[in-house]
């Protein structure tokens, strides 16, 4: 039965009767495996951008200091650890002063992206591997501008006095609330307790930001979840911020509606295909019914024929 169908197989090949029917399945196999391949390499891409945006493979938010049980876990997992304050305050600058979003930082902030620094208002800028050094403060375009300083100039932060080293034009986790509309400062961790601003009562969050292998991240979540008390949590791609979520969202509906038109046009070539095929054959398939042949024989012959032409089109992409 094999070889009558590789037979029959060779053929209809040579007659140009599988021509419509192979080149239907070629761009069926070659249109789903691109579309899956694109697919794949955007939502990867996307899921990099989610990383990015919010500067770690998992974000811990709290509005009180973590306790050193969630450092010790995070170092325990071999996992990258950096953490950061935000808060509202005035800074001042000669006779200006303004409402501004202080963000103190660790080294190593962020995990994932880049801070991206200019040397001054309606400058290039570019990725920064660093925090600002001691003693330094990077402010952002509208704070620049407000306060009318440049680099090098001093400004006061609380009992601080710090000098301007950059303009800051780009941080990875900074998400939409009212705190984040407030033009932007960004100091070194070190230097907040000199400020003076951190009292008992004040309104800060408190940022644990951790990264590293899929698989350590996910336990270490999961870790993390079981032990999380009032006014702290977790954001990941999965419970990622809205803004980021419906981001990823509808890209994966877009992809999944791509797919979908791929599988349909395909499936349409192999009909036609098909149905010209079977109109040939009707005849032959009469002929051999008349001098014997079974319909289970007959099918089991056809579909050999056909389980070799999906083969050979399957390998020809």
């Amino acid at each position: 039965m094999l070889r009558l169908a590789l037979r029959m197989l060779l053929r209809d090949a040579r007659a140009g009767e599988l021509r419509v029917l192979a080149l239907g399945l070629v761009l069926a196999v070659g249109g789903v495996a691109s579309v899956a391949f694109f697919a794949d390499r955007v939502r990867q891409a996307l899921t990099r951008e989610a990383h990015q945006v919010l500067g770690a493979d998992v974000l811990m938010t709290a509005d009180h200091a973590w306790t050193p049980a969630f450092r010790d876990e995070i170092a325990r997992r071999g996992l990258s650890r950096a953490e950061s304050m935000t808060f509202v305050s005035m800074a001042r600058a000669g006779n200006e002063t303004l409402l501004a979003a202080v963000k103190a930082v660790s080294p190593g902030y962020p995990l994932r992206g880049k801070l991206r620094i200019a040397p001054g208002l309606n400058l290039p800028d570019a990725d920064s591997d660093a925090v600002p050094p001691p003693g330094t403060v990077w402010l952002d375009e509208r704070m620049m501008a407000a306060l009318k300083v440049r680099r090098g100039d001093a400004i006061e932060v609380g009992r601080a006095r710090f000098r301007v080293g950059a303009v800051l034009t780009l941080e990875p986790d900074r998400g939409v609330s009212f705190m984040n509309f407030a033009p932007r400062l960004m100091i070194r961790l070190e230097d907040l307790p000199a400020t003076g601003l951190v009292q008992p009562g004040s309104r800060i969050n408190y940022q644990l930001l951790a990264a590293g292998e899929r698989e350590g991240i996910r336990q270490f979540e999961q870790w993390a979840r079981a032990r999380l008390a009032r006014g702290e949590r977790i954001d990941s791609l999965e419970n990622a911020r809205p803004e980021v979520r419906a981001g990823l969202d509808r890209a994966q509906s877009f992809l999944g509606l791509t797919a979908m038109l791929a599988v349909v046009l395909s499936a349409v070539a192999v009909a036609l295909g098909t149905r010209r095929y079977t109109q040939r054959h009707l005849d032959g398939y009469a002929v051999m019914r008349c001098i014997g042949a079974s319909q289970s024989q007959l099918f089991a012959l056809f579909a050999w024929e056909f389980l070799l032409l999906a083969g050979t089109s399957m390998v020809m992409p």
